[in-house]
């Protein structure tokens, strides 16, 4: 993270007499030609210490074990001080506490103030305020360092040093790419701008189009114009967003033309309730207003006017298993969304107050440069959605096989596995190849007697995909794929294409 939680301490020596008496009556373990009188201010689990001493293979090596013994339990700032007599050893180890809370740029201070006075100092109290911080800097494009030094009270003075900058602040991007959408051809182009503030705050604008004469030949695709904008603030209450979408787009079904606009508005904010060194627990709360409208070019007649407000609440989990060469980590977490809308049935068909899940699971394992990861994610209802929550199968990381669009439902389940390679340098160029294979579902949800099995896209696939970096400036993408099973094809839309080499190139500064 761009502020990281700080160092173990050293072990330190201090002199016999002031140890010898802490640890009468406590605790004494032999090691190698040594007895070590231990006194511990929190205790760990049962065999904690031995356990830890077992692979030391020096005295210097057993204290800095017992040091990262219970860093890594939870206590970054315990102390484990020692002193030697003979063949007696005596150590003191204390769990610390933060006594003051010094930063050299006053940026981070808000952060971890109220940190000063708190005994112990666990990992859950440092862990959810580095999360925030870690937020800012990286905003700032700034890498900042914390130490804990001793303080004359017996606590420690949490350090937080001048941020070092390690990146821009600001970002131009400029992108081409078959990708496609549900509304648009498959050629695209989008050109977008951010820029963030020392302070947290950061604000984007993007603005894109369908690239019709590029190679779009179907006389279905239209215009297509999409503009996106947000502001974000994060702080030591959490991150806050304000953002929306807004798009036109141009049907041509049969001749036929249907203007139509999608919009979406809203606002978040996001924060971890609980964090420690190998897991977290975040939240997010949204509010948010869409609309889709589709309109006869010729008439001016509403065919389609969709417009409601939408509560989310979004809980995750992630926890990283660290192993000796290697390393696990788990995601979970779910979307709980409800429309508070009111439908207008010569408008639309859909239930505008509504209720959807969207659970969301990822597994992935490292080791050395590859990593395998295993993900699902799905979409339950019970009720026909508006246009704008519906599952969509389709696109790059989404069904590349088929453009998006091509099963369309209420319901669905996306399942995929994946074999990536960290990207190395060949001759300065940089190369990062990936491996992978998806399963999707997808159907409406009916009620009654409309509700059959036969009503259901079952598709799959597998695929290859390469990035190509000439220069930090520019990356290229292209991935090939082929589908391996397809049921259900009279469910998929009329407009399904199958999209069997992707491509993406994009120019950032």
């Amino acid at each position: 993270m761009p502020v990281d939680l700080p160092p173990p301490a050293l072990p330190a020596m201090k002199p016999v007499a002031q140890l010898q008496a802490a640890t009468q009556g406590h605790e004494t373990l032999s090691f190698q030609d040594k007895l070590l009188h231990l006194s511990v201010e929190r205790s760990l689990y049962e065999g904690a210490i031995a356990g830890a001493l077992h692979d030391a293979d020096s005295l210097e090596a057993a204290l800095a074990s017992l040091e990262v013994l219970y860093y890594r339990n939870g206590y970054p700032a315990a102390r484990v001080y020692f002193a030697i007599a003979g063949h007696d050893v005596f150590i003191v180890i204390r769990a610390g506490w933060i006594s003051s809370v010094r930063d050299e740029s006053g940026r981070y201070l808000s952060y971890f103030r109220d940190l000063a006075g708190r005994k112990p100092l666990r990992d859950t109290d440092l862990a959810p305020r580095l999360t925030l911080a870690s937020a800012q800097a990286d905003r700032a494009g700034e890498a900042v360092a914390l130490d804990l030094q001793p303080a004359g009270d017996g606590g420690e003075i949490l350090v937080i040093h001048k941020p070092s900058r390690v990146a821009a602040r600001g970002k131009l991007r400029a992108d081409l790419n078959n990708f496609g959408t549900r509304y648009a051809g498959r050629y695209q182009g989008s050109v977008s701008a951010r820029y963030a503030l020392a302070s947290g705050d950061q604000a984007s604008l993007a603005a894109g189009m369908g690239l019709r004469n590029l190679g779009d030949r179907e006389p279905t695709v239209g215009p297509y114009h999409t503009l996106s904008a947000s502001f974000s603030h994060v702080g030591r209450l959490g991150i806050f967003d304000l953002g929306g979408d807004y798009a036109r787009a141009q049907a041509r079904p049969g001749g036929q033309r249907l203007n139509q606009q999608i919009e979406r508005w809203g606002g978040s904010w996001s924060v971890p309730l609980h964090a420690n060194l190998f897991s977290q627990f975040n939240l997010q709360l949204r509010g948010e207003l869409f609309r889709k409208n589709t309109r006869d070019a010729e008439t001016d007649a509403v065919l389609q006017d969709e417009r409601y407000p939408a509560v989310s609440m979004v809980p995750a989990y992630a926890r990283v298993l660290p192993f000796e060469s290697s390393r696990l980590s788990l995601k979970l977490g779910t979307e709980l969304q409800a429309g508070l809308g009111k439908a207008h049935p010569a408008q639309t068909d859909a239930k505008l107050d509504y209720y959807l899940l969207r659970p969301a699971l990822a597994l992935q394992y490292f080791r050395d440069y590859w990593d395998y990861s295993f993900s699902m994610t799905g979409q339950l209802a019970t009720e026909r959605l508006p246009e704008q929550q519906q599952w969509v199968l389709g696109g790059p990381g989404n069904l590349y096989a088929y453009l998006p669009g091509a099963a369309i439902g209420d319901v669905g389940t996306l399942l995929a596995l994946k074999l990536h390679r960290e990207a190395f340098g060949y001759y300065g160029v940089g190369f990062e190849p990936s491996l992978f294979a998806e399963y999707g579902v997808s159907r409406y949800a009916h009620t009654g007697h409309d509700n059959r099995p036969e009503h259901t896209a079952a598709l799959a696939d597998v695929g290859a995909k390469l990035s190509v970096m000439p220069s930090r400036f520019f990356n290229f993408t292209v991935s090939a794929t082929r589908e391996v099973y397809s049921s259900g094809r009279d469910t998929l839309s009329p407009s399904a294409e199958r999209g069997l080499l992707y491509f993406r190139a994009t120019v950032e500064y």
